[in-house]
């Protein structure tokens, strides 16, 4: 289905994206993952190099180029209604405005101020470089719906409830198609993206009692299944790896992953942990499963 309405998208980026993971799997250099990775690794090549040392970043004076990029990348993260109210501009002005104000040295890799910087554009560069931080690229439910919506652009016969009610099994499949995929941001190192989930390992045969010595039932979860994507940075001239949640599901671990997932082990302490793994390739058994792709 995505692979044969891949031409047929019109504007729906995430249905898009979804399809070409199906067409092909080498390494990426464009796209809504990618272009997540390359922020997410900008962010922490600007906290490594300025925030974490202390260090100011000094904008009357000729500075790294990728922080433009960085900056422009920071306003898609930010609250609208915040940008509006606190220093009346939108998005898209203060991108324009961010064009406007830097020029870029492509030789020596710099940018430095071509106009006079006002106060107010002052502090909504503070603000933008003020904080770190990420968010997933998209979701489980983004993906359904945006297959819902080329569906109907397209004018096709097909049951709304059914495509819902399949929606966890879709998802399912192209965590497999995604797990393992590679993507070159021209950054230190290529990043890559794997499945996870939001805790890999949970007490095994543990009692818990409450303050009289009674049993006290605790529900624990694995959570749901995500993808994470990974970039490297250098930080004190070694290299950092730093993951992320870039697309969220619904897909509960227990309920979505085979037992042959699973392990039990203990630690240094003597306590046992059962452990869920998503280390080499992963593939979708019949039943709809994760199963390792050798099993």
């Amino acid at each position: 289905m995505f692979m044969s309405l891949r031409s047929h998208c019109g504007q729906h980026k995430i249905f898009r994206e979804v399809a070409d993971f199906v067409a092909h799997k080498e390494i990426r250099d464009k796209g809504i993952t990618n272009q997540s990775l390359e922020a997410f690794y900008l962010s922490f090549k600007y906290f490594s190099e300025y925030v974490s040392p202390k260090k100011s970043l000094d904008i009357g004076a000729p500075f790294p180029a990728y922080i433009i990029k960085l900056m422009r990348y920071q306003v898609d993260k930010c609250d609208e209604a915040r940008l509006r109210q606190e220093f009346n501009v939108t998005k898209s002005r203060l991108k324009s405005r961010i064009d406007n104000l830097f020029k870029i040295d492509n030789k020596a890799r710099t940018a430095c101020l071509s106009k006079q910087l006002s106060a107010p554009n002052f502090r909504a560069l503070q603000h933008i470089l003020g904080f770190i931080g990420s968010h997933p690229a998209y979701t489980q439910d983004e993906i359904i719906s945006e297959l819902i919506e080329v569906l109907n652009v397209n004018k096709l016969a097909f049951d709304r409830g059914s495509v819902l009610s399949q929606g966890d099994r879709i998802m399912l499949c192209i965590l497999s198609l995604i797990h393992e995929s590679e993507y070159d941001f021209k950054g230190h190192k290529t990043g890559y993206c794997n499945i996870a989930c939001e805790t890999t390992a949970l007490p095994h045969g543990v009692t818990y009692v409450d303050e009289k010595g009674m049993p006290v039932k605790i529900v624990q979860s694995y959570g749901n299944l995500q993808i994470n994507g990974h970039v490297a940075v250098v930080n004190s001239d070694q290299d950092v790896t730093v993951a992320y949640p870039i697309i969220t599901t619904n897909l509960d671990v227990e309920e979505w992953c085979s037992e042959s997932l699973f392990s039990i082990e203990k630690s240094e302490g003597g306590t046992q942990f059962r452990k869920v793994s998503f280390n080499g390739p992963i593939g979708v058994s019949e039943n709809f499963r994760l199963i390792p792709a050798n099993a």
